[in-house]
C-alpha cells in the first residue's frame, strides 16, 4: 500500500511539474532589444515614459531629431543604426516616434492627419 501511494504520489509531482513548465514557456519572450508589443499609455503622448511621441519636426541632424510635442514641449529622440525611420521626414513634417524611456527612437514614421 505504501509503495502505491508513493508511486502515486511521485506520479502527481511529475504531471504537475511538467504542467508547469509548459505553462511558462507556452508565450515566447520578445529577443533582447525589440520593440514593446503593448499599446502606447493613453493621454500626452509627450510626457517622459511615454512609448509613442507625435510632434513636428524643429531640427533634424545625423544622430538626434527635435521635435515639438502638442504641448509645446521640445524632446530630442536619439538616433542610431537601429532606428527604422519611414520616408524621408524633413523640418515641418509631422512625426510619430516609438521610443525607449531614454529617448533613443526605434521608430520614426509619418503621423497621421
Amino acid at each position: 500500500m505504501r509503495t502505491a501511494c508513493t508511486t502515486l504520489a511521485l506520479g502527481v509531482l511529475i504531471f504537475s511539474a511538467a504542467t508547469v513548465s509548459l505553462a511558462v514557456t507556452s508565450e515566447p519572450n520578445p529577443p533582447a532589444g525589440a520593440p514593446s508589443t503593448s499599446a502606447p499609455p493613453p493621454g500626452n503622448h509627450t510626457q517622459i515614459g511615454s512609448n509613442l511621441i507625435t510632434g513636428e519636426v524643429l531640427n533634424i541632424e545625423k544622430d538626434r531629431y527635435v521635435v515639438r510635442g502638442a504641448d509645446g514641449k521640445e524632446i530630442t529622440l536619439k538616433i542610431d543604426g537601429g532606428t527604422r525611420i519611414v520616408g524621408t521626414p524633413r523640418v515641418g513634417d509631422r512625426i510619430e516616434a516609438e521610443v525607449s524611456s531614454d529617448h533613443r527612437a526605434a521608430n520614426i514614421h509619418p503621423a497621421p492627419r
